[in-house]
């Protein structure tokens, strides 16, 4: 195998998620010279248009490597007073290690949905009637 193709297959192995984790791991000893470093290594292998894409995973990385869930949350306009009770709800039950996201959206009537991780919670108006219309066909 010749020397560009090794140098190609290295590049190849690291993808923006093993970068976002290396990132907060050396960020523990916060250091300016070794996020400098970060960059240079990104440089000299021509992936700084990774950069967006490390830092997306990088925030969920860093979270992970802190024990902070992410906690997104969909919720009608309307719904704005009501979002510090539901706040307050998901850390009685998740603990203060959480970070809400909540995002409104036009297109809901009522209710609201949770994303924990992989787990959707639909408490949505939407939800419901469809969840109501599956039973009705049963």
């Amino acid at each position: 195998m010749s020397l560009r193709a090794k140098r190609s297959n290295l590049l190849m192995k690291i993808t923006p998620r093993k970068y976002a984790k290396a990132l907060a791991i050396m960020l523990d000893s916060a250091e300016k010279t070794i996020i400098s470093n970060f960059l240079s290594v990104l440089r000299q292998r021509h992936q700084m248009k990774l950069l967006p894409k490390i830092m997306e995973a990088f925030e969920e990385e860093w979270m992970k490597h802190r024990g902070i869930t992410q906690v997104d949350v969909t919720y009608p306009e309307n719904f704005e007073s009501s979002m510090q009770d539901l706040d307050a709800r998901l850390r009685e039950k998740l603990g203060d290690k959480i970070s809400v996201q909540a995002v409104p959206s036009d297109g809901m009537i009522g209710g609201f949905k949770v994303r924990i991780d992989d787990t959707l919670i639909d408490a949505s108006v939407e939800g419901m009637l469809k969840m109501l219309e599956a039973r009705l066909k049963k």
